[in-house]
């Protein structure tokens, strides 16, 4: 399965702890906002339900943890559309 990154629709201000070289610090930055597909949105409730973590849920999927938590919050979608039903297979087995 191939993901291909989404663009936001827009940034947020927000607050954040960045680390840098001179040490950590509380700062301003522009997080970005995800529209959530309706398919991701399926595939997290799904995931809840039969009671399968994140990164078990990955590994079934051969994926990355940080991959999945980005399909799930819209940061990424799957090349092919298809996909989605596929994941939920795999994880139903």
């Amino acid at each position: 399965m191939k993901l291909r990154p989404v663009e936001p629709r827009s940034h947020q201000r927000s607050a954040a702890f960045v680390t840098r070289a001179r040490g950590c610090t509380l700062e301003e930055i522009l997080a970005p906002i995800y529209t959530v597909p309706e398919e991701a949105r399926e595939l997290f409730r799904f995931r809840k339900e039969k009671g399968i973590g994140l990164g078990v849920a990955a590994g079934k999927l051969g994926i990355r943890v940080v991959e999945l938590s980005g399909l799930e919050r819209g940061r990424y979608v799957p090349e092919d559309p298809s996909d989605w039903a596929r994941m939920k297979e795999t994880l139903n087995r």
